[in-house]
């Protein structure tokens, strides 16, 4: 019961509304499976990865080296040399996912359901990473975070989601998993809102995440504050979204949902989609800088599509041209003033 009045609590129905809650519900027993509705997410989930480590990392040398100078105060600084490679999805020294989900290039088209682990996951992230996945769903990004070595938390406002994401968890848990492979230990979730975690842990986590979500919500300007506010001084809050644009209403709405089924139809309302401009302003208000902006590139790969006779993608990614969905990286300064 108590569970319950959270999730339908004023803060939950201000993060997402009853409608999206109701097609999460429908989901519960489908996030894990790689050739459903959720496909896309799947396909995308190495790139994310390789993009959210190599953040982490960037921010992690320049943290070890004693004329750090925080990025957000001078982004240039932390763009020279650094840039993760704008033609391609991971950089190749990073294997960012190497577990039942595949290993290597971003392309593969992952079987989820595969029961085993090796222990061999590579390890790009530390435990001493406390990373928080927002909107985690059913965990698909929070376990390859988990796996990579960080301390994750994911949190959903739907009850159904979790519940699938636990069961996953266990499953892996009562398989009895070598002592390397100590990941599920790092991993948990909870149905609860953005909101409320940001009141009770501010600044709680030194990567927060929010990957496909913010197009989600009902206050996306609230959510994005939560955000900021739920990330440590020093910490990275990463975000993967929509531009609010023609061509994402042609490229993601029509021909993602309505052509090729990438994406399952209603998924998205382009009237929340984000322009990154807007989302770099509101967050500066908050003490977090961007940093890092750099677009997604879609399109079909044509021989895995032929010999799974499903349509599949691949993606790289570029800060040269705007393809409407972009990553957003944003920096917390160690002593920020938020303007109100």
């Amino acid at each position: 019961m108590r569970v319950a009045k959270r999730l339908f609590s004023a803060d939950t129905m201000r993060g997402v509304s009853a409608e999206e809650l109701a097609k999460f519900r429908l989901l519960q027993k489908r996030w894990w499976d790689p050739s459903g509705p959720l496909r896309s997410l799947h396909l995308f989930n190495l790139t994310r990865v390789g993009y959210i480590t190599e953040k982490v990392h960037q921010f992690d040398r320049y943290r070890s080296n004693p004329i750090y100078r925080p990025p957000g105060t001078n982004p240039s600084s932390y763009d020279a040399g650094h840039r993760m490679n704008s033609t391609g999805t991971n950089p190749s020294h990073l294997h960012p996912h190497c577990t039942d989900t595949g290993c290597g290039n971003d392309t593969h088209t992952h079987n989820s359901n595969t029961h085993h682990d090796t222990g061999a996951t590579v390890r790009l992230l530390r435990a001493e990473h406390r990373v928080l996945d927002v909107g985690c769903g059913g965990g698909i990004l929070s376990e390859a975070l988990a796996r990579a070595g960080a301390t994750v938390l994911g949190i959903d406002a739907c009850e159904e989601s979790i519940t699938a994401a636990n069961e996953r968890l266990t499953m892996w848990r009562e398989e009895g998993l070598p002592p390397e492979s100590d990941w599920t230990t790092r991993l948990s979730y909870e149905p609860r809102s953005l909101f409320e975690l940001a009141r009770e842990r501010p600044g709680g986590f030194d990567v927060v995440v929010a990957s496909e979500v913010v197009e989600h919500v009902n206050d996306a300007r609230g959510f994005v504050r939560a955000l900021c506010e739920v990330t440590a001084p020093g910490g990275l809050l990463i975000m993967t979204t929509m531009d609010k644009s023609l061509r994402t209403a042609i490229s993601h709405v029509l021909i993602a949902e309505y052509l090729t089924g990438i994406v399952e139809r209603g998924t998205h309302d382009w009237r929340k989609f984000i322009p990154p401009a807007d989302l770099t302003a509101y967050t500066a208000r908050f003490g977090v800088h961007n940093v890092d902006l750099q677009y997604i590139l879609t399109y079909p790969d044509l021989f895995p599509s032929i010999a799974s006779r499903m349509f599949q993608v691949n993606f790289k990614l570029t800060t040269s041209f705007n393809t409407g969905h972009y990553f957003w990286t944003g920096f917390k300064r160690e002593s920020s003033v938020e303007k109100q």
